[in-house]
């Protein structure tokens, strides 16, 4: 009998390799990765969407939180492409 894969938390080692490569030329996780591994996760897609709708919603609300904490519109401006997936 072939010995299976370490699970990690209901998902295998492999499927958590996945999900989290790279795009190398933008270092942006790759929602698309995340998207095709999610019943190793035990995620419905239809629940995925949500959770990454949800996600989506949360930050971006990014630049009112920056405003009321007075950053500078420099600072601002360095920071808005760890944002860009959730505009």
């Amino acid at each position: 009998m072939r010995a299976q894969p370490p699970r990690l938390n209901g998902c295998t080692r492999g499927a958590t390799r996945e999900l989290f490569e790279f795009d190398t030329s933008t270092l942006a996780l790759d929602l698309d990765v995340a998207r095709s591994v999610v019943s190793h996760f035990r995620v419905s897609k239809k629940d995925a969407e949500g959770i990454i709708e949800n996600s989506r919603g949360v930050v971006r609300q990014w630049r009112t939180i920056a405003d009321r904490l007075g950053l500078h519109a420099g600072e601002k401006a360095r920071m808005a492409a760890a944002f860009r997936l959730a505009e």
